[in-house]
């Protein structure tokens, strides 16, 4: 059903009355492969419902563990590159100060990263 409506041009962010997006309600019913799809249509998964709920939130709720493996692998993914980016960016503005502190901090996220 949702290969249809995206056909269509329904937005992959679009919400019901409850605020809920395609990747909750695939979430909250144990659609991890659905789940998965929306992931990689690029599906926002830091949405919340009007109770504040993420798909994150809901997985995890339902015990879905598959789907709040792959939910998050892509939100701590996305955390990972921000955080390299914000390396990029006080790397650029500060290129001498605090060095060996940048340096241990990288060395110690990519080494948590691979776990």
């Amino acid at each position: 059903m949702c290969l249809v409506l995206f056909k269509l041009g329904v937005s992959i962010e679009v919400a019901d009355a409850k605020g809920c997006t395609p990747v909750i309600i695939a979430s909250q019913y144990g659609r991890t492969v659905l789940v998965g799809y929306l992931i990689g249509k690029g599906a926002s998964l830091t949405m919340t419902d009007r109770e504040g709920d993420t798909a994150l939130h809901w997985a995890a709720f339902k015990g879905d563990c598959m789907s709040v493996y792959l939910l998050f692998d892509r939100i701590s993914l996305m955390y990972y590159y921000y955080y390299l980016l914000l390396i990029a960016k006080f790397h650029y503005l500060y290129p001498a100060q605090n060095l060996h502190k940048t340096r241990f901090s990288t060395r110690y996220l990519s080494r948590s990263a691979t776990c």
